[in-house]
């Protein structure tokens, strides 16, 4: 199984990036990145192809301000979102009917310790050389406040802090669905990759890059939820 964290940009020219981290819920390994400038609609859809591909992963999209990601997800029936705990000095006391992940005053030193604690014991792997080189300016202010210095980002930092998170909630979620208190999900095989997702199965053109398939992808997904949001509007 695997957790996926998105850290989502404020839209603003020259401002941060979108970033999305998925990790290895049984090594803590990092196996897939996506760290760019992409409207808010297309980074939902790429958030939905990159959690269906590695096995329905268990999605936490960051909620403070951008939430169109969050709606798109909604919008194509993704079915394994984290919602918001309530962090009271206990791993979970209750659910707030929002999905996503927050990022403030309360979760914001744990996203930082327990991303430090697994690196000092090795609980965690990185294999982003973007990761490694936004943590070397992300330093501790005279206030003692964690954060980049000016002009510098850390959007790939805070989405695998919160993938990290992701790690640890997956599992209270799961329980819940037994429980009936969250909705239930669709399970595949133990393997990276959707058998029953065809746009995967696509074969490169000639001389046809990776990334163009994805893009291709992008592109076919977003008509169809342009398509379906408008028969919602009876347009």
């Amino acid at each position: 199984s695997y957790a996926l964290g998105a850290d989502v940009s404020e839209g603003l020219e020259n401002g941060d990036d979108s970033a999305a981290c998925v990790l290895k819920a049984s090594s803590g390994e990092q196996v897939a990145e996506y760290v760019g400038q992409i409207d808010d609609d297309e980074f939902g859809v790429l958030l939905w192809l990159l959690g269906r591909y590695y096995n329905n992963a268990y999605l936490g999209v960051e909620n403070n301000v951008i939430l169109t990601p969050i709606a798109i997800l909604r919008n194509l029936e993704y079915d394994n979102l984290h919602y918001e705990w309530v962090w009271r000095g206990e791993p979970v006391e209750g659910r707030k009917e929002k999905i996503g992940w927050n990022t403030n005053a309360l979760t914001r030193p744990k996203l930082i310790t327990d991303a430090r604690r697994g690196l000092k014991e090795s609980t965690l792997f990185i294999r982003s050389s973007i990761i490694l080189d936004q943590m070397s300016v992300f330093q501790r202010n005279r206030r003692g406040r964690f954060e980049h210095i000016k002009g510098a980002k850390d959007d790939a930092v805070f989405a695998w802090m919160i993938a990290i998170q992701m790690l640890e909630y997956m599992f209270v979620a799961d329980d819940l669905r037994g429980e009936g208190l969250l909705p239930q999900r669709a399970v595949a095989e133990d393997h990276v990759g959707d058998p029953n997702l065809g746009l995967f199965a696509e074969t490169f053109e000639e001389d046809e890059a990776e990334g163009d398939i994805l893009s291709r992808a992008l592109k076919r997904q977003k008509e169809e939820n342009v398509a379906s949001t408008m028969m919602g509007m009876g347009l």
